[in-house]
């Protein structure tokens, strides 16, 4: 029996399946459960304790601040390949240090989850195509409620991003 504590990303029983593309809904169904899995991941949750280890505590805004901007100096975006969709686990980006908007999300949703946090991914579409053709986080701070955006992708033109959707869905990661 392996113990998670002793596994390492190279060690980890990583599984590569393939299956026809079902929707937006059936990839935010995979990252909940690759964020479910992360969270609990030694990797993971060290990666994150390390982050945030110089901020107050119980500064929840700050924690999800630190674990951003680390995801953002840490992980390089790249898109998945043409006509795939691509998912990875969260040990496995920090592992290999690329990912696209759906990665990113998950990433930071096993991390701030894995410190004790809640927070929705969102699905948004540019277009009046109606299709959802991006992935982000949403994080709201226990203490004053305040809703914010987590997204490295977008970064500093994430203003600019949510004035552009024209078309969103919201999902908790937990799965409520």
């Amino acid at each position: 029996m392996n113990r998670l504590d002793h596994l390492s990303p190279s060690s980890m029983p990583f599984e590569v399946t393939e299956q026809p593309y079902r929707g937006v809904t059936q990839t935010i169904e995979a990252m909940r459960e690759l964020g479910r899995a992360g969270q609990s991941d030694p990797t993971v949750r060290r990666w994150a304790e390390r982050v945030i280890q110089k901020v107050t505590p119980k500064d929840h805004l700050s924690e999800a601040a630190a674990i951003y901007y680390a995801a953002c100096r840490q992980v390089r975006f790249t898109r998945d390949p043409a006509n795939v969709e691509y998912l990875q686990h969260p040990a496995l980006v920090l592992k290999n240090r690329h990912a696209d908007c759906d990665d990113l999300s998950t990433l930071l949703a096993a991390a701030l989850a894995s410190v004790g946090n809640e927070m929705q991914f969102v699905a948004v579409g540019f277009t009046s195509s109606g299709r959802y053709t991006h992935v982000f986080l949403q994080f709201r701070d226990p203490l004053s409620g305040k809703v914010v955006v987590v997204d490295p992708v977008a970064g500093p033109y994430t203003d600019e991003m949510l004035r552009k959707i024209r078309r969103s869905r919201t999902y908790w990661v937990d799965g409520r």
